[in-house]
């Protein structure tokens, strides 16, 4: 007769097979989807990054990349039809939205001029003046506020914002305070995955006594009978 152990075998520490990506991957799709309900399902199928994975990651990636300042992302001009003529592209590289319905929708909310209709994230926009790359205002300032880059050619949009990594609150740019160790939001968001993963990983409880003892007497019983 199988004992609990056979049927559910364990280990003080458990080998668990690898979901097949790393958290590079996973930072890297929060980013380019720009941290909202994306998910990854590993080679069993199983969906393991959620909604509340993002939230709780939200700060980590933000300090992770960098993010662009809310002055930079508010003051950036809606280009015209004529703006945006020399670009090959025809839609938002997030959202894949046609300029033209952009513009479009731009233009009407505007001339319609309703309190009940905000314009504050309508229209297109150029996000860096080191590249010629448009996006819609919405996903331009949903992507600014975690990378301070552009999603295409990772170039640095506003100029103003210092690299995370290489600025401190205090002392010489580019140098950490003195016997202060800098942060490791990478290590920090690998700790967070880990908690979240081992939940889903937990290994069974153990036997109760109760359980524990009836399995006794049927191994008993059994070895009567060879």
């Amino acid at each position: 007769m199988s004992t609990y152990e056979d049927d559910h075998p364990s280990t003080a520490n458990p080998e668990i097979e690898s979901p097949g990506f790393s958290l590079d991957d996973i930072l890297d799709e929060l980013q380019a989807t720009g941290g909202e309900g994306i998910f990854l399902v590993d080679s069993q199928g199983r969906r393991i990054v959620g909604e509340g994975l993002v939230e709780a990651m939200a700060g980590t990636l933000g300090r992770i990349h960098g993010g662009a300042s809310d002055k930079y992302i508010s003051s950036l001009p809606s280009l015209t039809s004529q703006d945006i003529s020399s670009t090959t592209d025809d839609a938002c590289a997030i959202c894949q939205t046609p300029y033209k319905i952009l513009l479009h929708e731009e233009e009407l909310n505007l001339a319609l001029d309703s309190p009940a209709v905000s314009t504050d994230n309508l229209g297109i926009v150029q996000i860096g003046s080191e590249c010629r790359h448009f996006f819609c205002r919405r996903d331009a300032a949903q992507w600014l506020a975690k990378s301070n880059s552009c999603p295409l050619c990772r170039k640095k949009c506003d100029l103003s914002v210092e690299t995370p990594s290489t600025s401190s609150t205090t002392g010489t740019p580019g140098t950490a305070p003195p016997n202060v160790l800098p942060a490791d939001p990478r290590q920090e968001a690998q700790d967070l995955l880990a908690s979240l993963f081992s939940g889903s990983f937990s290994t069974p409880a153990p036997p109760t006594d109760a359980s524990a003892a009836r399995e006794e007497e049927d191994t008993s019983f059994m070895s009567m009978y060879g």
